[in-house]
């Protein structure tokens, strides 16, 4: 398996980056629970103390990755007449060919009780085996995505700069004959 995006960056390909607002939207909520995480600390309660000792620990190595993110610029999803490239991933991008590709569908996780956060969801032809390929948390976490919504790649809505219905459209003009199913609800 390759990881290296310009392994498929033939001249139709579509490149598509991560939108700079909303990256400046999640880095500036990373931001505020790290700021207000001391407050929890005040506490003195142990389950308080917990989540602050979390906040800070996700949410600022969200914040570094975002500012990253943000700093250099690179391709977030590409299309090609080879396959696509995942970058949106902080645990590193994957290039997935279309020959591996089942199938791609837009799903979604409820987040709270008034939001959802939508996924392009790709299914592979063999599941073992592409995890096999895949090393450590990378891996672990592509499992849970299996769990979650039924595939390992999961290519959030939150950080593209198009909505998920464009992408499909591309994916469809570049590889006519992927497979793209009805959208699927996540488990949460």
């Amino acid at each position: 398996m390759m990881n290296d995006f310009r392994s498929i960056l033939t001249p139709d390909a579509v490149l598509i980056y991560a939108s700079r607002a909303k990256l400046i939207l999640l880095l500036l909520a990373a931001a505020a629970f790290v700021t207000l995480s001391p407050l929890l600390w005040k506490t003195g309660r142990t389950d308080y103390r917990i989540v602050a000792v979390l906040a800070v620990t996700l949410c600022g190595a969200a914040a570094l990755w975002l500012l990253a993110r943000l700093i250099w610029q690179k391709p977030a999803l590409i299309i090609s007449s080879i396959g696509i490239y995942d970058g949106s991933s902080a645990l590193g991008g994957i290039v997935l060919r279309w020959e591996q590709i089942e199938d791609v569908y837009i799903s979604f996780l409820k987040t709270s009780a008034f939001s959802k956060q939508r996924f392009l969801s790709v299914r592979v032809k063999d599941t073992d085996e592409f995890l096999r390929e895949v090393a450590g948390i990378k891996a672990m976490t592509m499992r849970m995505n299996i769990g979650l919504v039924g595939a390992p790649v999961n290519i959030p809505a939150t950080t593209l700069s198009i909505p998920l219905e464009e992408v499909i459209e591309h994916m469809r003009k570049t590889c006519p004959s992927v497979r793209v199913i009805g959208q699927a609800a996540g488990k949460w």
